[in-house]
């Protein structure tokens, strides 16, 4: 890209003002965003050479929008634990400048491929490899590396978090999406069930999770795996992070495919020097798959009602189909599968 693209004088003078015109701006490209309050450019200097602007509404600074319900943050989550995984050795962009007040960070530009289009181009199944090897790294180097100064490790990923996506997941992926409430019987036994995996979940919730380690959070530049889209991470079960990469709602692996990098993660974790034992490991992968899943068919629907932002939607049917399949190896959860058959279209397939 060149830095002759079509000038947005208001980034310019934004960029211009709040860096003291360190950053003299020739250029400026408009990237696709996500689904939260954040916007993102590509910038040139001068010199042509690009980086990645950052930009919200500082009055959002202190706020997660989804993780963690309008709980206080002391300090800016993505330069926190920007600056904390690269201590600990995990590839993550530069930080080259930061103007919390004015809602505006300037980053390493990684370029534009992510492990999403990449492994769509090739079909390389090496570079999931890599990335369930970083991922066994991260899971290692933070477990020796804890630091009471990293947001992440004072924040956790408990039963009332587990629950309450679970709620979202009912208001939103099946009421609002069929137009109905759910009869009460149904609701406070769908609720129950929901109740005994988030606390089976929360007691196992204790090592640095990204939270969001899915394809398109991971980009490939120089032929290295770069994580980006880390501010939410917290103290999670050592298999969140799989379940994200795996039943990643972009791209769909087969079951064998599924349970050999399960086992590649577990054998990592293993030289690593944890204490795992492979049946119950599976056993919460599946478990985790669930709430995971749930989850996100329900956000995508909330997205699309309340953000007004449908680019999602194709999503959800992948995202309950992964959930369904999950269920189904659970003898003790067959009660949960027929209440929700009777709302969920994907469970009846």
């Amino acid at each position: 890209m060149s830095n002759n693209n079509m000038l947005d004088t208001d980034i310019k003078q934004i960029v211009e003002d709040s860096t003291g015109s360190k950053f003299v701006v020739s250029g400026t490209l408009k990237l696709k965003g996500d689904a939260s309050y954040r916007s993102y450019y590509r910038i040139f200097d001068e010199s042509g050479r690009s980086y990645i602007l950052m930009k919200w509404n500082p009055e959002l600074t202190k706020k997660s929008e989804e993780a963690f319900r309008n709980q206080p943050i002391d300090e800016f989550p993505f330069i926190n634990i920007c600056n904390y995984l690269s201590g600990i050795s995990i590839p993550v962009p530069s930080i080259y400048f930061q103007n919390i007040d004015r809602g505006l960070i300037i980053l390493e530009d990684l370029g534009d491929t992510t492990l999403e289009i990449e492994f769509k181009k090739k079909i390389d199944y090496t570079l999931y490899e890599k990335a369930i090897n970083l991922l066994a790294k991260l899971k290692n180097n933070s477990r020796k590396n804890p630091d009471n100064k990293c947001i992440a490790f004072l924040r956790k990923f408990d039963y009332d978090l587990y629950f309450w996506e679970f709620e979202h997941f009912i208001e939103y992926g099946i009421e609002a999406r069929n137009n109905i409430k759910i009869p009460e019987r149904d609701k406070n036994t769908i609720k129950n069930y929901f109740s005994d995996i988030s606390r089976r979940l929360d007691a196992s919730s204790n090592i640095f999770t990204h939270r969001d380690y899915q394809s398109r959070n991971i980009m490939i530049y120089n032929n290295e795996l770069y994580l980006i889209d880390f501010q939410d991470a917290l103290m999670g079960t050592i298999v969140y992070d799989l379940v994200a990469l795996l039943r990643d709602s972009y791209i769909s692996f087969d079951d064998k495919i599924v349970n050999d990098f399960i086992k590649l993660y577990f054998n990592n974790l293993i030289k690593y020097g944890f204490n795992l034992e492979y049946d119950s490991f599976v056993g919460q992968f599946f478990m985790q798959t669930i709430q995971r899943k749930l989850k996100d068919g329900g956000r995508f629907i909330f997205i699309d009602r309340v953000k007004k932002n449908p680019s999602f939607l194709p999503y959800v049917s992948t995202s309950f189909s992964y959930a369904r399949e999950a269920l189904k190896k659970f003898k003790d959860f067959k009660g949960l599968y027929n209440i929700l058959s009777k709302y969920v279209p994907e469970f009846n397939n």
